[in-house]
């Protein structure tokens, strides 16, 4: 019992150090070769106990690694082996345990596009959450939004809206009320309510310490929304002021490459009076880029881009309804997780332990 104590304690201490040195490169450096050190520490420490909570944070150390070297499939092998771990131990059971795994599971099967199986994921979490409006619940209806917009059903992503900003809870969670707001500002756009969507998004306010590029993206729909509606005096304003902003994000490093490509395709329909077929012609091959479901220029499903620019763009060029193309990405995600592993790469994952 004494020798168990002791190694948990040095487990905790394990997980301390390792969140130490989050803080100090959260801006940047490998923290790849770190978490497995890390990994490997505390993977040697609880063969030597029987030790529910030393597995489970076992487990938990896995999970952030895969997210780390995005292996969604491993991710989803650990993450229901943690969730069997919760379900069968008392000793370390919770319901916030299991709400936490569920809403992780979930996020990572909408990077899948597996959106049914996400949205089971949630259903899970609110039975668990039993009726508790918090902060908790808030990051479940995040998830549900988002899923429910994907899946093209924005009659239900606008309820689970309405019902979350109706709560008085939201007003003590500025960035969670911020970003169900843009939400909202990106259906009343894919309802061609652009006004509406353009009044929303006026209204918002920057979010402080922003890595995910949501305040890149405020502006870029701001763009958007007044090219739809024709106030094409207003836009090249819009869109200097944008470059100024990006040219700072960048002094930084902070800035998205494929924000980059965008800018430029915005700078050149400025140029040629918003004629979509000249630019077409002249940006084609960023265009192209754009379209790339594999690089760094590739659209992500976790980003904050939720009407994707180069399917608009092509949609006001053909004078149509935009429509987001998901399919390449679906396909993308199908051929990948069809790759078997590398053999440098399944060694160094069976030394963690992340695969048998």
């Amino acid at each position: 019992y004494e020798n168990e104590k002791k190694e948990l304690r040095e487990i905790k201490y394990v997980i301390q150090n390792y969140s130490a040195t989050l803080v100090v490169k959260a801006d940047g450096g490998d923290l790849r070769r770190s978490l497995e050190l890390k990994i490997k520490k505390v993977q040697k420490r609880s063969a030597n106990i029987k030790s529910y909570n030393a597995k489970s944070i076992l487990l938990l150390l896995k999970l952030e690694y895969c997210i780390l070297i995005n292996e969604p499939r491993i991710f989803i092998r650990n993450g229901l082996k943690l969730k069997e771990l919760i379900l069968n131990n008392p000793a370390i059971y919770s319901d916030r345990r299991l709400i936490y795994i569920y809403n992780e599971l979930s996020k990572i099967d909408i990077t899948r596009f597996g959106f049914d199986s996400a949205l089971l994921y949630t259903q899970e979490s609110l039975e668990l959450l039993n009726g508790k409006k918090n902060l908790i619940f808030l990051a479940i209806a995040d998830i549900r939004v988002r899923i429910y917009y994907w899946k093209g059903n924005f009659l239900n992503s606008q309820k689970e809206l309405i019902a979350v900003l109706n709560l008085p809870i939201i007003f003590n969670y500025q960035l969670r009320k911020t970003k169900f707001l843009f939400y909202q500002s990106i259906i009343d756009f894919k309802n061609k309510s652009y006004k509406n969507s353009l009044n929303s998004l006026n209204n918002l306010k920057q979010i402080e310490k922003d890595k995910e590029g949501w305040n890149v993206w405020i502006r870029i729909m701001r763009i958007l929304c007044s090219i739809e509606l024709l106030r094409l005096n207003l836009v090249d304003y819009d869109i200097e002021s944008f470059r100024k902003y990006i040219q700072r994000l960048s002094k930084d490093g902070n800035i998205n490459p494929r924000v980059d490509l965008i800018l430029k395709i915005l700078m050149e329909l400025d140029r040629a009076n918003y004629n979509f077929k000249a630019v077409a012609l002249k940006r084609k091959v960023e265009l192209q880029i754009l379209k790339k479901t594999t690089g760094k220029y590739k659209w992500d499903i976790k980003s904050p881009e939720m009407i994707l620019f180069h399917d608009w763009f092509m949609a006001k060029m053909e004078n149509r309804l935009y429509e987001a193309n998901l399919d390449p990405y679906r396909k993308q995600v199908e051929k990948d997780e069809a790759k078997p592993l590398s053999k440098t790469k399944e060694k160094k994952y069976r030394s963690l332990g992340l695969i048998a």
